[in-house]
């Protein structure tokens, strides 16, 4: 008998500028709103510090008189440039004043967004780490789910392919109840696409060397396509991991990858720089989800 699949993605936000990016970027993240059925927020986080001041006129006015002129005319900017875009449903558009990265954070978890929509440009894991990227800032600091899609797969269509679920082990080695809130949002999201869903592994070293551990990892992968429904299939590999799934994306024409990262761990982490690897890799957007409930 199938599992319920408790809805995980209701609400998306969508941290946007005024950008050529951005304005190709919110038509198609409108339409995949519409597809999971989901509301979307667009928002547009002004920082207050990048502003130019005038010398003269700091003398006539007070400096936060300022920045509120500034804040409402960048947001009158936000208004106009939403309304020229082609939006297949009605989206909410806010403005909030501060640095940008926490502004998002907050406001996500504040208004209890599930996932968060980010375009991203593939560089490598050091540039990633050395430049603290908005998406390495936002998976370290948000309970919010990350969905990141690459600027050149942004119009990425979701027929006719499958939704990998990426899964790792944790304490006692198991992959099962661990996961749950992965597996579930896995199986959500290909319920919305009508998709099929393909759990993976790939064994660590002590895994791969020990035939019964092996034999156990597949055995729990079997049991949850059998738990969850027919369309269900498994994958265990061996290897690099985030180059053994991106591979299997590759070949299951992967529409969407969901993987799962720690809150507040450290970038340099082990899995933590796995999920900016398979980001980076990836031949599909990538949505990573804590992997312990809220």
């Amino acid at each position: 008998m199938a599992t319920q699949v408790v809805p995980k993605i209701a609400r998306l936000l969508f941290p946007a500028d005024v950008s050529e990016l951005c304005a190709l970027a919110i038509p198609n993240f409108a339409k995949l709103a519409k597809q999971l059925k989901a509301e979307l927020t667009i928002l547009h986080v002004v920082d207050a510090s990048s502003f130019y001041y005038d010398v003269m006129d700091v003398t006539y006015r007070r400096v936060c008189d300022i920045e509120a002129e500034k804040i409402a005319v960048a947001q009158r900017r936000f208004e106009k440039f939403i309304a020229g875009l082609s939006i297949c449903l009605p989206v909410r558009s806010v403005v909030k004043a501060g640095k940008i990265a926490p502004t998002i954070a907050d406001y996500a978890e504040s208004e209890k967004y599930d996932a968060i929509l980010l375009p991203t440009t593939h560089h490598n894991r050091l540039y990633a780490a050395m430049k603290k990227s908005l998406t390495a800032k936002l998976m370290d600091d948000s309970q919010a789910a990350i969905w990141t899609i690459d600027s050149a797969l942004a119009d990425h269509e979701t027929a006719g392919g499958c939704v990998i679920c990426a899964l790792a082990t944790h304490e006692g080695g198991s992959l099962n109840e661990p996961n749950r809130n992965i597996i579930e949002t896995a199986q959500f999201v290909a319920e919305r696409f009508g998709s099929g869903l393909v759990f993976v592994h790939v064994l660590e070293k002590q895994e791969a060397a020990s035939d019964q551990g092996a034999d156990r990892l597949r055995q729990e992968l079997q049991d949850l396509c059998v738990a969850t429904s027919g369309k269900s299939k498994c994958r265990l590999g061996t290897g690099d991991a985030a180059r053994v799934i991106s591979d299997i994306a590759w070949q299951e024409n992967a529409t969407l990858l969901v993987t799962g990262r720690n809150h507040h761990q450290p970038l340099f982490g082990a899995a933590q720089s796995k999920v900016l690897d398979i980001v980076h890799l990836a031949p599909c957007p990538v949505l990573s989800v804590i992997r312990s409930p809220r």
